[in-house]
């Protein structure tokens, strides 16, 4: 299973395999900055249901383990360097502000507290 919710009557957070959002990212996307949109971007619309609307802040709203954040960090890069807007964005994930030891390793979690859920 790819998604974990803490409590299905009122979550606070939810949560995505890492493995699972670069799976449904296009494997062909040369830039880093393409790379953190296709994932970002993901995050976003699985987790419409749950979330606020508007675009996701990760500084906010995303935690995973040191693991996952290497591996998340490893496959955005993709062998290449990063420059300009792109690299500032990496820069948050890179600065650990994102990591959370709490966070099962592979998992990226969303945020998601204060808001009223209803699933049906």
């Amino acid at each position: 299973m790819s998604l974990r919710l803490t409590s299905p009557a009122r979550p606070t957070y939810v949560e995505y395999l890492l493995s699972f959002l670069v799976g449904r990212s296009d494997s062909e996307l040369g830039s880093a900055g393409e790379r953190l949109d296709a994932i970002e971007e993901s995050l976003e619309k699985l987790s419409q249901r749950w979330r606020a609307r508007g675009p996701l802040v990760p500084v906010r709203e995303v935690r995973m383990s040191g693991g996952t954040m290497d591996r998340l960090l490893a496959w955005v890069e993709n062998d290449g360097v990063a420059s300009g807007r792109a690299l500032e964005r990496l820069s948050v994930y890179m600065a650990g502000a994102l990591v959370d030891p709490l966070v099962p390793d592979g998992w990226v979690r969303v945020r998601i507290a204060g808001r009223r859920v209803d699933l049906v």
